[in-house]
């Protein structure tokens, strides 16, 4: 069949594009082609612009994105240039400003949902658009990227979602709303797409390794105030060598830590690291990934809401930590042959969900 993806594909964000290449692979796999509706809704677009454009916020703050980028320009090019680079060579893209035909549209993953991160819901993650034309729209492992609606977005909402033929989200509280307005449907939770693809996968396309050292990689996608302590603590454990690895760059950011990583260097610093201290999903998935001992630390907010359901599902809740006096945590070893196994089951069941989807 010919499908295609509709998707955050361009957003520089190692997890964007990595789930993107995720779900691109694993349909590649069940004999489909398929490629990426290549939309990009403006306000995705602006964050991850080398350089700003004026806008509507005015002259003066114009002005002070110019100067922040400018004091980092050399950092900021080198991971604008890593993202492309890596979404040029792994991403089969279809022109949306020409008409395309499909069998069948997979809507996510992400948060393509979220209508804080569009100014409102938009047509095209939902699958409709003026040269998008297809007998069929699934989503799968779609996000809302939150648990409620204000009453005229769950209305406009509900009205959007039920052009969709098969619905499968990321999250059981999304899957909890649609539920409450179509009583009768049939909802599915997916996984993340990167838990689609196993740790062989993944080092077919990570970098080598480029530290030398035994390390501990620390990766931010949010600050978390526990963090300075937990480095102090497997640093002093352990005697590693302590890796910070930035989720974004700016001329705030320390010149110490890794900000122009590639997705491929990305991968690498996940499967070389001797333990990983993360507040971020991805970070999670990826220890995971690569059987690595590490620690979540959480937010003790909807932030945590992903990273606990997963480590729940594969039996490692308790390696999510959420104040100092559960750093011991870190000392405990993981037992990883229960957690594959349960893994390897839930990664059937989404396969399988996504098969089914595909179905002539």
């Amino acid at each position: 069949m010919n499908c295609s993806i509709v998707t955050f594909h361009r957003a520089h964000n190692y997890g964007a594009v990595l789930q993107a290449y995720a779900l691109q692979k694993t349909i590649g796999r069940m004999g489909h082609n398929v490629s990426f509706f290549d939309y990009q809704h403006e306000e995705i677009a602006k964050v991850y612009r080398l350089l700003p454009i004026p806008g509507n916020e005015g002259g003066i703050i114009y002005l002070k994105r110019l100067v922040h980028t400018v004091l980092d320009f050399k950092r900021k090019k080198a991971r604008y240039n890593a993202f492309n680079g890596f979404i040029n060579s792994n991403f089969k893209l279809s022109d949306s400003k020409k008409e395309q035909v499909f069998d069948v549209v997979v809507l996510g993953s992400d948060q393509i949902w979220n209508p804080e991160y569009t100014c409102g819901f938009v047509d095209t993650h939902f699958g409709r658009h003026q040269n998008l034309k297809t007998r069929k729209v699934v989503s799968y492992a779609a996000s809302l990227g939150q648990s409620k609606l204000e009453s005229g977005q769950l209305t406009e909402f509900n009205q959007k979602i039920s052009t969709i033929d098969i619905v499968g989200v990321r999250e059981d509280s999304l899957k909890d709303m649609i539920l409450s307005s179509f009583k009768e449907s049939d909802v599915s939770v997916n996984l993340d797409p990167t838990l689609l693809l196993d740790k062989s996968d993944w080092d077919s396309i990570s970098s080598k390794r480029e530290i030398s050292d035994p390390y501990v990689l620390v990766y931010e996608v949010k600050y978390n105030n526990l963090t300075k302590g937990a480095v102090e603590y497997i640093e002093k454990l352990y005697g590693l060598k302590v890796v910070v690895l930035s989720a974004r760059t700016n001329y705030k950011i320390s010149k110490d830590y890794i900000t122009g990583a590639s997705p491929q260097q990305f991968l690498s610093l996940f499967k070389h690291a001797d333990f990983v201290i993360t507040t971020s999903f991805h970070g999670t998935v990826f220890s995971i990934i690569n059987n690595k001992p590490f620690i979540t630390l959480a937010f003790g907010d909807h932030t945590d809401v992903r990273s606990y359901s997963l480590l729940k599902k594969v039996g490692l809740d308790k390696r999510i930590v959420d104040k100092a006096d559960s750093f011991v945590t870190a000392e405990e070893t993981i037992n990883y042959d229960l957690a594959n196994e349960k893994l390897d089951s839930l990664r059937f069941e989404s396969i399988n969900y996504l098969s089914k989807c595909l179905e002539e």
